[in-house]
């Protein structure tokens, strides 16, 4: 099993949308990487 998630913008995005990120962090918590240009 991988240490670090990366996530492209489609997938940030989605859960964005939803204000749903929160899965994300809970089920993940330390694991997420967001590359740069996706933050921006």
């Amino acid at each position: 099993m991988t240490d670090k998630l990366f996530f492209d913008t489609d997938c940030i995005s989605s859960f964005l949308w939803m204000k749903e990120e929160n899965i994300l962090f809970k089920l993940y918590r330390g694991k997420i990487v967001l590359p740069k240009q996706v933050f921006n």
